[in-house]
């Protein structure tokens, strides 16, 4: 869980996961659209990020379903501590069928969906994944697969990679084995993971790795870190766990404190570098409208449960309008605009607090952690409010760069480490 977009790696901000890849967009240079011959005529490069943003900027007036995720099942082979995904990997009734799954693509092509999320659980623990994966990209949505890496087999790679998805999201646990396999409960899943990524990365599959820092590996954040920039890959993490999804608290146990996560931000200087470019243009307005829902969940964005259910994002409950009865269309026009007009109905700290902007809390973070979405996460709200003092201060310190030892010959003035740390 957990991404990146245009803000600091780690925060927890409900937006569109915007890429910087470029997209060459060109035509034939001797032929006109309407067939005569011309001359050479190419046109220019868009980046990924402008192509994107232009297309939301778009649909946001008119409210197209243009991003979503579907959670094709609850299921996973692994059972780490702080996930909020109560079901195991044995058979769960409730997971939408082949046909029903399929149906819904169909419907979320007809409505103008262009990019994807396929997530659980672990989507590649249904035997059925190749199909449906197949069916969306005959539809022409823009596919990101979320994984473990673990099931990734040299069939699924290979179909990855004849059938290329915008990207693969796989998230460690751990740079050793034994913090890996403490964190999912699963004897031999260290080895397994690192396979399937290789087989990706043989096969030139996208592939993007992150992590999740809690009480049991966040010692091996930096290590992990290493790792995946030693494969030519970018590496970023989330420090929040959330409740499970059924009210338990039970994740909460491994979760950082609120001084731990600001520790971790200031041990890294390119995390230092974001915050404080992130507070540099931070608008410290206090919220001024009176709506429950200020992201784009419910406007261009929605979620779609295992057993069907239509729901504003993946944290979310509500509306809950059931796709295995009823349409897309029908939940999209009808329950989720209900969702999404609703007001405050009393104020609260979040109705008056200028740190709105950088802070994660949300109706859907909230109606997890207290059981009410017009409640403030009080885990949330400090770190926001830890943030906000360390990178608006002047003062924040540098971390000194490391360097190479010198030759002999040549006196330096070597750096000192005063940063906190964990």
């Amino acid at each position: 869980m957990g991404g990146s977009g245009s803000f600091p790696v780690g925060s927890r901000f409900d937006a569109p996961r915007l890429d910087s890849r470029p997209m060459n967009c060109s035509v034939d240079p001797h032929r006109s659209t309407t067939g005569h011959e011309v001359g050479p005529s190419v046109v220019p490069a868009v980046s990924y990020l402008d192509f994107s943003r232009g297309i939301h900027e778009r649909v946001m007036r008119d409210r197209v379903p243009i991003a979503g995720s579907l959670e094709l099942t609850n299921r996973c082979n692994y059972d780490c501590a702080h996930c909020f995904i109560v079901t195991g990997p044995g058979p769960d009734p409730r997971e939408m069928s082949t046909v029903q799954v399929k149906r819904v693509l169909d419907q979320l092509a007809e409505a103008g969906t262009l990019w994807l999320l396929m997530t659980g659980g672990d989507p590649l623990i249904r035997t059925d994944f190749a199909e449906i994966y197949l069916h969306a990209k005959r539809l022409g949505l823009i596919t990101t697969v979320f994984t473990n890496g673990a099931m990734v087999t040299d069939a699924i790679a290979d179909l990855l990679a004849e059938y290329r998805p915008f990207t693969v999201e796989i998230t460690l646990y751990g740079q050793s084995r034994d913090v890996y396999e403490t964190m999912t409960q699963k004897r031999g899943s260290f080895r397994r993971a690192r396979e399937g990524i290789d087989r990706l990365m043989r096969r030139g599959v996208p592939l993007e790795l992150k992590g999740v820092a809690t009480t049991l590996n966040y010692h091996e954040m930096d290590e992990m870190k290493d790792w995946v920039e030693s494969l030519g890959l970018e590496f970023r993490f989330d420090q929040v766990i959330n409740p499970r999804k059924d009210g338990g608290h039970a994740p909460l146990a491994v979760r950082l404190s609120p001084g731990a996560v600001l520790d971790m931000d200031l041990s890294d200087q390119e995390r230092v570098d974001a915050w404080v470019e992130f507070m540099c243009k931070f608008d410290k307005r206090k919220n001024t409208d009176d709506r429950l829902y200020h992201c784009g969940a419910g406007m261009v964005n929605f979620n779609i449960s295992a057993d069907g259910r239509l729901t504003m994002c993946g944290m979310s409950e509500r509306p809950g309008y059931d796709l295995t009865t009823g349409t897309f269309r029908e939940g999209w026009e009808r329950a989720l605009p209900i969702e999404r007009a609703k007001l405050y109905s009393r104020e609260y700290a979040c109705t008056d607090c200028d740190l709105i902007s950088l802070c994660g809390n949300c109706p859907a973070m909230a109606e997890m952690e207290n059981g009410d979405p017009e409640t403030t996460v009080d885990y949330l709200h400090s770190i926001a409010t830890a943030r906000a003092k360390a990178f608006t201060r002047v003062e924040v310190p540098r971390i000194p760069p490391r360097v190479d030892p010198p030759p002999p010959e040549t006196p330096v003035l070597q750096p000192v480490h005063s940063m906190p740390g964990l």
